[in-house]
């Protein structure tokens, strides 16, 4: 239960506080630490936060790996975080044998489970190069009614072609969860 709240608590606080975070971190570019402070999780030390300009700065790898998230870091440097789907069940506690050739429920359920997570990191990473092919695109095509060739359209292209590439991905992992959950299925008759 703890750790439903604190996810929903650093959700809130991340979604309320990003506007606000994004021009407070600009400014602190430069700026002196003015201290290091350890940080503990249930009385254990999992990293230490900086001190700048009387704020604390943590971790989010620390903070994440503390609470058994998932995070990735995407190559437009977004962070993304998945929290545990079983509270009860972390990472480090699975009774989930690794075993690849075992067909067994808990091992096909696990094997789903992380398929829908790479999916999901898929996804954002369709987004972020679906966004960054618009933009540029844009800028090729103001680019082209000025009568200028620059950068732009050679990173167009180079993102374009990445895009397709992570769609193709995206569209395999999504066809070999079909896969999974069609042996999920008959294992379960």
């Amino acid at each position: 239960m703890k750790k439903i709240f604190f996810g929903i608590l650093i959700g809130a606080f991340l979604t309320l506080s990003t506007t606000a975070l994004a021009s407070e971190v600009s400014n602190l570019i430069g700026e002196k630490v003015e201290g290091v402070k350890n940080v503990s999780l249930n009385e254990n030390s999992i990293g230490q936060a900086v001190i700048i300009q009387g704020k604390s700065y943590l971790p989010v790898r620390e903070i994440a790996d503390g609470y058994g998230s998932k995070i990735e870091i995407q190559k437009g440097g977004d962070i993304f975080l998945t929290t545990p789907t079983d509270t009860n069940n972390t990472p480090e506690e699975s009774s989930v044998p690794e075993d690849p050739s075992d067909p067994s429920v808990d091992v096909l359920i696990k094997k789903i489970d992380d398929k829908k997570y790479e999916i999901e990191r898929a996804k954002s990473e369709v987004a972020g190069l679906d966004k960054q092919a618009v933009e540029l695109k844009e800028r090729v095509d103001r680019n082209n009614e000025q009568g200028v060739i620059g950068v732009a359209n050679t990173n167009y292209e180079v993102i374009a072609n990445q895009l397709i590439k992570t769609e193709e991905k995206l569209s395999t992992k999504e066809n070999e969860l079909a896969d999974l959950e069609a042996q999920l299925t008959e294992l379960q008759k």
